[in-house]
């Protein structure tokens, strides 16, 4: 479901099953609209406008979105077969951990336009892409698995992101090489360092899609 017009829309009662769509809303501003009672796979979907200081517990739910959210914590998300897991647009300060999200096409995690977030020891598997981030700055992502990612492009048009202690698909000694884009056009190759990659997968976190 693409929303063009980002204001007093009311999306309800909507269920989504094993689907490359979702809720995507173009541009700011994004409030005023209302979300309710809509499922994803039979789970709710939980999706959050322009709030703070949330502490998300994401078990039980399909997938969860943050649009606008300042200083939230999500947790404990297990999920496949979706759009994305977890959709963090336009929000400061989200910490995701402990989440195990497969086989989505748009990316495990997707981070548009928010900066200063962190995702600590989550596993992310089958996917199109593991954790993808655009326009996003300034964001730690550490300790987590990135378990046959189809696609080698991990952000466009990101800066200042810290990427630290990470698995990649198997040992590494040497440190591994992490490719996007940037530029007006996000045409140039760019690359980012993963400077201590993990030689072994990263257990403390749920193993729920293995």
């Amino acid at each position: 479901m693409l929303i063009a017009n980002p204001i007093n829309n009311t999306i309800a009662n909507i269920s989504y099953y094993n689907c490359s769509g979702g809720i995507y809303i173009t541009k700011l501003p994004y409030y005023e609209n209302n979300f309710y009672n809509n499922t994803v796979n039979g789970k709710p979907l939980l999706f959050y406008v322009n709030r703070e200081n949330l502490t998300i517990d994401g078990r039980g739910a399909g997938a969860i979105g943050l649009l606008g959210c300042k200083n939230c914590v999500i947790s404990n998300l297990s999920t496949s077969f979706v759009t994305a897991g977890i959709d963090i647009s336009y929000s400061f300060n989200i910490t995701v951990y402990n989440c195990t999200i497969c086989k989505t096409n748009r990316g495990g995690i997707y981070v548009h336009h928010s900066s200063y977030c962190k995702f600590i020891g989550n596993t992310l598997r089958d996917d199109n892409r593991g954790i993808f981030l655009r326009s996003s700055n300034h964001n730690q992502i550490h300790l987590n698995n990135f378990i046959d990612i189809t696609m080698h492009e991990w952000f466009d048009n990101s800066f200042y992101n810290d990427w630290n202690g990470n698995y990649w698909n198997k040992p590494r000694v040497l440190p591994k090489l992490i490719f996007g884009k940037i530029g007006i056009f996000g045409k140039l190759l760019w690359f980012n360092v993963d400077w201590t990659p993990l030689r072994s997968f990263y257990t403390n976190i749920s193993t729920a899609c293995r």
